[in-house]
């Protein structure tokens, strides 16, 4: 996951829950083809900014996967140094992995970056806010060349890489 956040003034932090990942076999309809994923978590998203972090790794049947769907189960934001739980507008994200999908199989692994884009309003005021997320995101495969030098650790939950500096981040972009 990576991250360019959209926050009003006074928000340093936005902590998301997410779950009920799936990833959809190109080719199958809309409504059939979603393979689960066991993945969920919390993750905080300000921190990602040109920063990608390895929410799961995870096996799958081999073949050609074209979306990743998951749940944002609950959003808490950070205002003036003070924790509120904020209303999630857009709580299941279908999301289309572009250039065609991944391709998976039993030689090397493959990767998908999950760029997520929130952005979190205050419907209330500076005394009584009201947190209110909208998110967005797009999702890219990642050559198992590009994120070579990471080696195994890229596997693991929680690692991070940076991004900032890498041409094929930079083309992403």
């Amino acid at each position: 996951l990576t991250d360019p956040p959209k926050l009003p003034p006074g928000v340093t932090a936005v902590y998301i829950k997410y779950s009920n990942f799936a990833v959809h076999v190109a080719g199958m309809g809309n409504e059939s083809g979603w393979v689960p994923v066991n993945v969920s978590g919390e993750i905080e998203l300000t921190g990602l900014v040109n920063v990608s972090q390895t929410i799961a790794s995870v096996p799958i049947e081999k073949g050609r996967y074209n979306q990743i769907r998951f749940n944002v189960t609950k959003a808490l934001v950070e205002y003036n140094s003070r924790n509120y739980t904020a209303v999630v507008r857009t709580g299941q994200l279908t999301v289309k992995i572009e250039e065609g999908g991944i391709i998976v199989n039993a030689s090397k692994p493959a990767f998908t970056l999950i760029d997520i884009q929130p952005t979190v309003f205050n419907f209330g005021n500076a005394t009584n806010p009201l947190f209110v997320i909208t998110a967005a995101a797009k999702a890219v495969p990642v050559s198992p060349e590009e994120v070579e030098e990471e080696g195994e650790h890229i596997l693991q939950a929680g690692h991070r890489m940076e991004l900032k500096g890498k041409t094929w981040w930079e083309n992403i972009r």
